[in-house]
Order: structure tokens, then sequence, then C-alpha cells
């Protein structure tokens, strides 16, 4: 508890009250920086700007991402990014927008161009595009505000040089200053006379009048002032304090004590945030408490009575603003933005989506080797670099070796949340400003690594630095592997994250989304392995210039990037102590550019439209490698038909008419070239009254593909039901399923039919897809041996396919001819249009002296929002049935779909498949192995129910 709790107490007092001017190293260009993205921040939103004629709140945060939301319901909007660096260089500690204008200021520890400095970003709201940059700034930015009719900008710097500067908007002329502070300047208030209130640490608040002029001071001796609100009506200033639970209110003009409110809860540390309710005689406040509660407490002008609501988080409250219907925003350290109604109930709240490595109750854990990483207390998190993915619970148990922070020859002291470690009575090399979080000492006691806020570090027995490596995020816990072959951080931005021992280099990263368990594991280089929907939760950031960003998550590079065979060789050799050589592993981050997509209309602008066919603006530049496809999704379904789409690809300005199937549409659009993509996202949502679109017909298109005779393979390899799963699959769709379809297309290539499930058939037929359009439901059905090789190349096995490209799907995958490469079936599903599901019964590999990993299939069937049902797990077999004449699955699949409509429920993908799965493991006796149905698809397609009309 007392080491989150110093994340305020501590940490804030570092930055805020302890800086001097800081110093950068060069701004990095060109070189991606690596970075989480789950959608949400990761670290402490220090301010908001609020905008209620949008309807849209801006947050900025330590995680170095300014964020824009929708105020109504905690939808976000966008993510905007500037400059940063390793450490704390980007930090963002303020941010205001300009209404009228559409400029988002943000400032904090922000790069400046040379290497010393401070610079203030201005943005364009609508697309995130830095405008301009006011550099030369003395000092880290505490706060920053526009004046009400947004003609001027004053800034507020921390305790280097502490003070204020105003400046003429937009010309950013300098207009006043004042450096008179003895302490960090922590709040401005702007009157609406254009008088400008100032409260500093130093106990002193300041009104300057229109000039620029002091016009009066007060000040507080009983606490250091923290925060200021103006009372709506213009007549108060409540005052939070940092070190008492207390707020004063003073006459917005003489600065005249009026009334002191004191916290009703006695644990309640300080009230640094403050607001007014709309009637101007209420006060909100809020800010630590000793018990680990987050409460707002409600003061009333007129009365002695104090109110209060406990926050949904339980951490303190950073930042918070009154709306004009009285509901309340607040920020939090947790992170977290919340809103509550008028009478403190919660609207929303949208927390952070790593793994809090902070909790000193759950202590990482590593093998002998450091191939093995896991925290028992947060909810089993392990990794395996053996593995390359989760541990299994066999491997997770080999890590039992835990951090110690003691040893007879070596005295570490004064060195847990401070700037200042000591080794036996001498102080360390750390960086001046820099927090140490975390200590491991070497069993032998030769050497010692400390973690701290923005670095991790090893050192001699003696203290001497052996190497430091700057890291993204605050390092809550570090251990050395008995075996002192590799140093593992568990860091802030919910990663765990490996080093070499000897060298500090880096070796590998894995990240777990807390709630949904995708996970990923990516090398320096760029490449990765991930579950299907991991690869969207990390990305690189890049400088292009001082006013030029970009950053790219990993999935917009999966056709190079994901490369499990080269993250299993690559950590196989780190963990023998071979470290990867350079460029010994193909294309990397540095020779990468994804494509750039713009929308036209911000999503606060694409709310209550008034018609359910929209007209879609976007702008399109490929960076680089030429266009080959664009497409659009609504809701993760894409509705452009194929043969539309190739007339966008050349197109710089495009506007396409597309459906909104849903109230609430979730819009993206994809520009591809061979090896990367480009993703722009935006929301509409349809006005009261307005139906959702509905196609004029229902259409089906099936392809079922089963192989049961293999023309050149021996009796031994042929298989008994695969050409009746297919027919079977056909018939239920063609049969129980026509009535809820308009129009019915199913085509079946079985040994059975009479097209043949060979090589040149199958390929003609999957040309039907590109025929599809937004109102069809598509389903591909395969049943056959499948294969795969170290790679992740996937396999299918036609009727015709020779004996001799066996060993070629391991030994030389490009010569292989007779099969069909795993791309034949994705690039026909990325073709089709409309709700597509692959469903896949092809692991009858063991005759054939083969295996399938049918990860990768998943995989890459989610980067391209496909639903995808496997009918067993990775290497697992899927077993045919005789005393049903079926593969398991199939038949379990057929049975799942005839319950569904048996019943009142929805026919949703999600239901049959669950039926299908349960039907499976009540086979287990009769089987002869484990079989393990897997099922990959976004929301949309689990949920559509597709087999009744309007689904």
């Amino acid at each position: 508890m007392c080491r989150v709790l110093s994340r305020f107490w501590i940490s804030g007092l570092v930055l805020w009250g302890l800086l001097a001017s800081p110093g950068f190293a060069a701004l990095p260009l060109g070189t991606p920086i690596s970075r989480v993205e789950t959608g949400a921040h990761s670290g402490i939103i220090r301010e908001f700007a609020l905008d209620e004629s949008r309807d849209i709140v801006i947050t900025a945060s330590d995680d170095k991402t300014l964020r824009v939301w929708d105020a109504s319901d905690g939808a976000l909007y966008r993510t905007y990014r500037i400059p940063v660096a390793q450490g704390h260089v980007g930090q963002l500690y303020s941010v205001d927008l300009e209404p009228r204008s559409g400029t988002i200021a943000v400032a904090g520890w922000t790069p400046n161009s040379s290497p010393t400095g401070i610079a203030i970003y201005f943005l364009d709201l609508d697309t995130g595009a830095i405008t301009r940059v006011l550099d030369g700034l003395p000092d880290i930015v505490s706060t920053l505000r526009f004046a009400p009719g947004g003609e001027s900008l004053c800034v507020a710097f921390a305790s280097g040089k502490p003070g204020i500067a105003c400046y003429a908007f937009p010309s950013l002329q300098l207009v006043y200053s004042d450096y008179e502070y003895q302490a960090m300047v922590r709040r401005l208030q702007w009157l609406s006379s254009g008088e400008l209130i100032a409260v500093a640490a130093d106990g002193l608040v300041r009104r300057y009048d229109a000039d620029g002029r002091v016009a009066n001071t007060r000040r507080i001796d009983a606490g250091t002032p923290a925060s200021a609100a103006i009372s709506p009506d213009q007549k108060w200033l409540a005052v939070g304090l940092l070190d008492r639970a207390e707020v004063l209110v003073l006459d917005a003009v003489s600065l005249e004590p009026a009334q002191r409110f004191v916290a009703s809860d006695g644990q309640q540390r300080n009230l640094p945030a403050v607001a007014w309710r709309q009637d101007s005689g209420v006060i909100v406040a809020a800010g630590d408490h000793a018990g680990r509660r987050s409460i707002i407490y409600r003061f009333a002008l007129d009365s002695e009575q104090t109110e209060s609501t406990d926050l949904p988080s339980k951490l303190r409250v950073t930042w918070m603003a009154v709306r004009e219907d009285n509901s309340l925003l607040v920020a939090t350290e947790t992170p977290a933005l919340i809103a509550l109604d008028p009478g403190g109930n919660t609207l929303f709240n949208v927390g952070a989506e790593v793994t809090d490595f902070s909790n000193p109750d759950s202590q990482l854990l590593v093998s002998a080797d450091g191939a093995v990483a896991r925290l028992p207390g947060i909810g089993g998190l392990a990794v395996s670099l053996r593995s390359q993915s989760p541990a299994s619970e066999a491997d997770a148990l080999s890590a039992t070796f835990e951090a110690s922070q003691n040893h007879p020859a070596l005295r570490l002291e004064q060195w847990r949340d401070s700037t200042r470690p000591q080794l036996n009575g001498r102080p360390l090399d750390t960086p001046p400003t820099e927090l140490i979080r975390s200590l491991d000492v070497a069993d032998d006691g030769s050497s010692f690594v400390l973690g701290g806020e923005w670095s991790v570090t090893r050192y001699t027995a003696k203290g001497a630095v052996m190497w430091r490596r700057e890291l993204p995020s605050i390092a809550w816990q570090v251990n050395i592997a008995p075996q002192q072959n590799m140093v593992v951080a568990a860091l802030s931005d919910g990663t765990l994250r490996w080093y070499d021992y000897a060298t500090g280099s880096d070796v590998v990263a894995a990240y777990r989304h807390p709630g949904s368990g995708e996970w990923v594991l990516w090398l320096p280089s760029g490449h990765y392995v991930s579950s299907p929907y991991g690869d969207r939760y990390i990305g690189w950031h890049v400088n292009d210039s001082l006013t030029s960003v970009r950053f790219s998550r990993a999935v917009q590079f999966e056709r190079v990037l994901y490369r499990p065979d080269i993250l299993r060789w690559a950590l196989s050799e780190a963990l023998r102590g071979r470290p990867l050589p350079d460029n010994a592993s193909g294309p990397d981050l540095h020779q990468l550019s994804s494509p750039r997509v713009s929308l036209a209309a911000p999503p606060w602008e694409t709310r209550n439209v008034a018609q359910s066919d929209y007209l879609l603006s976007f702008s399109l530049e490929s960076a680089g490698a030429a266009l080959e496809e664009v497409n659009i999704f609504v809701n993760d379904i894409p509705v452009v038909p194929f043969a539309d789409r190739a007339a966008l690809v050349g197109q710089s300005e495009a506007k396409v008419r597309i459906p909104l199937l849903a109230r609430d549409s979730r819009i993206r659009v994809e520009a591809s070239t061979g090896d990367a993509m480009g993703i722009a996202n935006t929301r509409v949502t349809l006005g009261g009254g307005v139906v959702a679109a509905e196609g004029s017909e229902r259409n089906l298109l099936l392809i079922s593909i089963g192989a049961s005779a293999f023309v050149n393979y021996p009796d031994t390899m042929q298989l008994r039901f695969s050409a009746n799963d297919a027919l079977a699959i056909e018939q239920l769709f063609g049969n129980e399923l026509s009535s809820f379809y308009d129009n019915i297309q199913a085509l079946a290539l079985t040994d059975l039919s009479w097209q043949m499930p060979d090589k040149r058939n199958i390929e003609q037929a999957l040309k039907l897809l590109e025929e599809s359009g937004p109102d069809d439901t598509v389903v591909l059905f395969l049943a056959s041996h499948g294969l795969s090789n170290d790679r992740g190349d996937y396999f299918f096995v036609p009727r015709d396919a020779t004996l001799e490209d066996l060993d070629r799907v391991y030994d030389a995958p490009a010569s292989v001819t007779s099969m069909i490469p795993w791309t034949t079936f994705l690039e026909s599903m990325r073709k089709a249009s409309g709700r597509r599901y692959m469903i896949v019964d092809t692991c009858h590999a063991e005759q054939i002296g083969g295996g399938l990993d049918l990860m990768p299939l998943a995989k890459r069937s989610a980067a391209s929002s496909f639903a995808l049902l496997a009918a067993a797990g990775d290497g697992e077999e899927s077993q045919e049935m005789p005393s049903v004449g079926h593969g398991a699955f199939t038949f379990g699949f057929l049975q799942g779909i005839r319950g569904a409509l048996a019943g009142s429920e929805a026919v949703t993908m999600e239901k049959v498949f669950e039926n299908a799965a349960a039907f499976v493991a009540g086979q287990r006796p009769d089987l002869a192995k484990p079989q393990t149905p897997r099922f990959t698809a976004p929301p949309s397609l689990r949920e559509y129910d597709w087999g009744r009309p309007g689904g």
C-alpha cells in the first residue's frame, strides 16, 4: 500500500518540487520507440480540458499521449502524440483547448529543438497534426491556460525557474512574465475580466490585472496551495491545499479569506483538486486518502453540512470539472477518467488496461535461467521464453526465485522511493531526478541491479555502473536470474522485459492484457509472436521531426513482422548466451513505413447523423510502396464489394457511401501495401428515429470443401469422412437454413460431388468470394489434411497433392506447388465482403507425418477481421468419429446449429461454437487424444444472428 501511495507523495514531490531545468539527449529522429497502446492511458492523468460545445474531454498523461474522449459515455475518439524519447521526455503535465480555433496546447517535460529547454506544442483538434511549436521555454511546464476569449495563453513553470509567462494568441508574442516566485506555480485561473490568478507552492495567491501587473496577493499561512477554481459568478476563489484536507474560499478580487472547509473524514490527506457546481454555491473537492479510498466532497457556502461520494477508483484525484448539467468529470492517478451524475452515480469509468506490478504482495519470480517469469498474485501472469507464449502450468512452476534486497557484503540503504540511494554509506551514481523503485542483488554479491522511474542499471559490488538501460516507464520490480544470464523487469506500462545480464541489451518484451488475456512477445527488431488480437496492443512511435510524429501498431506490419520462427530462434540463442546477429532476421522496423489514412470529419462531428447511408470522406498517402488495396469496415464487417475497392487504390482523396449497420457504428479504413497497412478509425451514431441500414436481401454464399481421397497418396494417408463433412455442411445451409435467406449460393467440392476438390477447382471456386456484398454472409468450410511448418506457413492438402510436396512444406515451402498455402485462403477471405466465417477441420496430420499449428492462421484471420472456427488446438489432431461418419468437430457443429435453431434464442456463432465444443468435450472417452476447438472472431461476428432475418 505504501508503495502505491508514494507515486503521488514522493514522485509528485520530485517532479514538481525539486527539479531544476532539464537536460535532454538529442531527440531521436527516425528511431522506432516501442510503446504499449491499449486504447486507454497507462500513466497518471495530470489534467484534462473539457469542451462542452463538442461534448469532448482531452486528457494529458505521463504516458506521453493526449486522448480525446466522448464526454457523455467515455468512448475514446482519438489518440494524439508529440515527439518523445525514453525517460521523462514527452511526459504531458498540462493541456488546454482554445475552442474557437480548435487549437490544443500541451506541455510538460516536452522536448525543445535544442538539447536543453522545453516547448509547448500546438495541435489541430480535428487531425492531431502539430501546427506550431513554442520552444525555448526556461523550465518544465506545470500548467497552462487559454484566456476565456482565446486572446492569450499563460504558462506556469516548475521549480527550476518558477514563474509565469503570458503570450498573445495566436501570434505567441510575449506580453508579460513574472519570475518572482520561490516555488512552482501549480494552477492558473482566468477571470472573465481578463485578470489572472496564479496559485504557487511558495504559499502565495497572486492576482494579475489585465496588463500583467500584480494587483494583490494573499499568503496562505496554514497549508500549501495546490489548486484553484473560480466560481461561475466570478465572486469566489476556492483554493485546495496540498498538505491539508482543507479548502479555502477567498474573495476573487480582494483575495480576502471568506470561509474554510475541512474534510469530514479524518483519513483524508489533502484536497488538491477543486471545482464549483454551476449554481456557485457548492464546491466539489477531492484528493488523497490514507485508507485507499477516493472521496468526492461537496461543501455548500451557506451550510456547515458536508456531503461525500466514494469514487470507483481507489487512488488520488488529480483533476476535476463540473459540467453544465452539474455532472462531474474526474481524473485519477490510477489512471482513470470517471463521470458522475449530479447525484454521485457513476456514468462511466475508463480505467487503465495494464497490469499493476507495483503491488509488493505479488513478487516477480523467475526460473534459474530467466526463461520463465511469473507474478503469481496477478491473475496467474506467467511468460515463457521457451514456448514464446504464456507459460504452461508446469513451466510456470519453474519460476521460483525472487529478488533479494540484502547481502552480507553489501549495505544498500535509502534506495526505495528515493533519488539518493547509498551503498555502504556512499551515494550511488544515479540520474539526479530519478526515483529508485526496485532492487535485486546477485546471489554471489558480485553485482546488483536498481530499477528506477525511467531506467534499469547494473552496478558492480563497489557501486560502479556496468550498464544503464533507459526505459519507457517505471521499473516496479527487477530480478536477476540465478544463472546470471538475464535481468527481468516488470514495468508500469504492463510489460515484462528481459535484458542481457552482461551487456544490458534488450532481449525481448512481453505484454498481456489483464482483461482479455491477449498477449504479445516482441524483439527489438520488431518481430513478434502473439495471440490473435495481441498485436493490437503494442506499436512503435517514430519522431520524424519536431513537428511530425507517427505511430503504428504491430498489427499494421503483421505480414512481415509476425514471425514465430524468428522469435523461436532468437530466444533459443539468447538463452544459450548467443545474441542475435544484426540484420539476421530480415526486414525490421527501420525499413517499414505504413500508409497514411486521414478521415475528413472528426468523430465528434458525426454524432446523430440523419440517415443510415453515410458519405465517408478520407485521404490516402502511400508513404513508400504503392497501395494494393483499400477496404472499409463497419463494426468489423467489410462493406465495399471487392470490385469497387480497386477504384479507391489510385485516389488521394475519396468519398464512399457506406451503410451504417448499427445505431453506434465503428468505421475503419484500411489501406494496404504488400508489407504494411495504414488504419484510420472513427465513430458514427444515428440520430433519434433513424433506423440502421438493412440490405434489401439476405444472401448466403457457401463454399464447402472436403477431401478424403488423395490420388497420389497411399492407403494409409487417406481420410474417411472429410467429404461427408463438407456435404453435410452444404446440406445444412441449403436446406435447414434456407428459409432465413433470400438467396443461397452453395458450392461443394468433395470426392462425392460433381466438382472434385482438386487444387485448380478450389482456386477457381474461391474467386466466387469476390462477388459477395456488404449484406451477405460468407462461409468457407475446409476439411482435409493440413500442415504447417516452423515459420507458421499453413498448407491445405487438396485431392491431387503430390507426395514430394510433403517434405517441401518443411524444407522448401516456396517450392510447394500442389498444395494450397494459407495466403490463398486469407487473400480470398480478405476480398470477400459482408460477414465472413472460415471453418477449418484440417488437423488430420498424423497419418502423413506432419503437424499443424493453427495459431498463425488464427492470428492472421484476426488481423483480417473474419471469424475462424478451428476443430482443434495447436498441435492437436482433429479426430474422426466412425460411429457418426463425421469428424468430431464438424458433427458437433452440425448439432450445435440444429440445437440453436430448436431453441428460442438467437442463432449466434458464439452459441453454435459453445455447443460444438461441448459436444467434442463430451466425446473425450471415445476419442484417442485431447481435442480442443478454438474460435477467433470480432464481437460483431460472434454475436450476429445468422440464422434469422434482421440479425
